[in-house]
């Protein structure tokens, strides 16, 4: 852990100006490359190099989950949220979909269906709102018989228009077991899949909830802007999103 902490505060050091020199240099991707490769390169060096009382090495899941740790605890330097997704990118988001405890987001689909229509006018961009998890009724669609569903109601505390909870859309099912009737959030609201008009005017089908527990660079990352649109996976040698 306390390795982690160090690398915490190294990578903020260094990435911030690697940043700075990026703006500077016509976008010039060379310094925050440098950055990413020592890091990565350390990383596998306490992979090899550290191990617990009985001699077995540290799994790279709990290494993911020391560096979590590290860049969520006191940490003020803009520069360090990507640094646990850069180094252990395929855990952390594992960990993510999977942990009910941990997950930071769900998607909410059909938001065009929803009577009254109030939110899929247009796309949403990362506004704070209030969300509430309920129980209604799916209307029939097909030979699907109308039944009761987990839904999601919203509040967007900002409009004028439209005070007080309005549906919002349904729950996907992959998302049904971590989240409970009842429960209330303040999260971050991103559309997920719009259509468009031939006169331009966009509908939101779908959107992603994010927790507002989360960095502003680790919701671009979980975007696909990898982090805040400044760089892209390749950069660092990942799989494209």
């Amino acid at each position: 852990m306390d390795f982690a902490f160090e690398q915490r505060k190294g990578y903020a050091t260094e990435m911030g100006p690697a940043i700075a020199w990026k703006t500077q240099n016509d976008g010039d991707t060379t310094k925050i490359r440098e950055v990413s490769a020592k890091y990565q390169a350390l990383r596998d060096s306490a992979l090899e190099q550290f191990a617990d009382d009985s001699g077995q090495a540290y799994t790279e899941k709990s290494w993911a989950a020391a560096y979590w740790r590290a860049v969520h605890t006191g940490a003020s330097e803009s520069s360090t949220g990507a640094l646990v997704f850069n180094l252990f990118r395929e855990e952390i988001l594992t960990e993510l979909r999977e942990n009910p405890d941990t997950l930071p987001y769900f998607n909410v689909y059909n938001v065009h269906k929803q009577e009254p229509n109030v939110w899929s006018r247009g796309e949403w961009k990362g506004q704070n709102v209030l969300i509430r998890i309920v129980q209604r009724m799916k209307p029939a669609a097909g030979e699907v018989a109308a039944r009761m569903e987990l839904g999601v109601d919203m509040s967007f505390p900002e409009s004028t228009k439209n005070i007080g909870y309005f549906p919002l859309g349904w729950i996907p099912k992959e998302y049904k077991s971590k989240v409970a009737i009842g429960e209330t959030r303040q999260m971050r609201c991103y559309t997920n899949s719009k259509i468009m008009d031939e006169t331009g005017r966009i509908t939101t089908k779908t959107v992603r909830l994010y927790n507002q527990s989360l960095t502003q660079e680790q919701i671009d990352y979980l975007e696909g802007h990898f982090p805040a649109g400044l760089y892209k996976p390749e950069d660092f040698g990942l799989p494209p999103n």
